[in-house]
């Protein structure tokens, strides 16, 4: 009966795969075929006025720091630990009109917001906009206020406006003044409502589609790593009625990268995006970066084991439409 049991279950698991493995084939569609049936889908963003919806955006910025070996006994004045912060931003936006580039203007709202930030494994700041209420939180102020931004089909955000009044407001305000300002600077809103498309000469949709981008990060006293992104169109799937692009994305190390001469840097930089090329509407984009540097010194006793310090910078970028 056990024997029979067993058989049953296996039976139905590859059942249940062959089922989804057909499934998916289904709703896989050749590019080929979807270009020649609609030569107007674009890798682009479609956007018309009166358009409106929901994100909701996360990022993380991290750094660890380890040592281990007979230093370790000696570093009295060793800081270690985690050190970093993490976001989490729902947004409302508006299309409000259309230009004469073709480029969106839009309004952003804020919504919700939460602030967490560490300082070697020590909670500096745990900010929730939905139970911290206090007027004299400039985090608090921001809620509930607008910018407007102006969009290309290729999704760079080339201009950032009306955010004067939110500046004066939290300008009054000295409780977290500083971090509320940096969240609506010209170089945050940019980066957060920014998406990583090909330019507008190259979005034809065609099979194994790549386009790419180089970006830099500043680890301090580590130096900085430039990166070339490289997008690639995966497939395209059928989902509720829409076609859905999935693109996947890998980072290559540059040569403009600096880094101090005695560390081993080992990079781990990925990504992923899906679009819905019906609608000309981003559903999600997601990238994450792991840059961990390995440095190793030799022990003044010889005959003793080395000491290695290990650091470990982290960025998350994850950004998903909810409504």
């Amino acid at each position: 009966m056990r024997q029979y049991k067993l058989n049953y279950f296996a039976a139905a698991g590859i059942l249940s795969l062959i089922l989804f493995i057909s499934g998916c084939a289904e709703n896989t569609i050749e590019v080929e075929k979807l270009v020649k049936s609609n030569p107007d889908v674009k890798l682009s963003l479609t956007k018309v006025a009166g358009q409106s919806g929901s994100f909701r955006l996360k990022t993380l910025s991290q750094r660890k720091v380890s040592i281990e070996g007979p230093a370790k006994e000696n570093a009295l004045n060793f800081e270690g630990g985690q050190t970093g912060n993490k976001i989490e931003m729902v947004f409302d936006y508006l299309v409000e009109s259309i230009n004469d580039q073709g480029n969106a203007i839009e309004k952003i709202i804020i919504k919700e917001l939460k602030y967490y930030s560490e300082v070697r494994n020590e909670a500096a700041l745990n900010f929730d906009s939905s139970k911290d209420k206090n007027p004299n939180d400039a985090l608090s102020a921001l809620i509930g206020y607008s910018y407007t931004i102006e969009v290309t089909s290729s999704g760079k955000v080339v201009n950032v406006t009306n955010t004067d009044e939110i500046l004066s407001e939290i300008k009054r305000i000295p409780s977290n003044n500083e971090i509320a300002t940096g969240l609506i600077s010209e170089s945050s809103i940019k980066s957060r409502h920014s998406v990583p498309l090909p330019d507008a000469n190259d979005n034809d949709l065609k099979s194994d589609n790549t386009w790419s981008e180089v970006v830099s990060f500043n680890f301090d006293r580590m130096g900085s790593s430039s990166f070339e992104k490289i997008y690639k169109l995966e497939k395209v799937k059928k989902t509720g009625g829409n076609l859905n692009a999935a693109i996947s994305m890998i980072a290559i190390p540059s040569a403009a990268s600096s880094t101090p001469s005695i560390a081993d840097v080992r990079p781990t930089y990925t990504g992923s995006m899906e679009l819905d090329l019906t609608a000309g509407a981003l559903i999600k984009y997601q990238e994450n970066l792991v840059n961990e540097w390995v440095m190793v010194f030799p022990n003044q006793d010889q005959q003793g084991p080395p000491s290695v310090m290990n650091m470990t910078a982290t960025r998350l970028f994850d950004i998903e439409k909810i409504k």
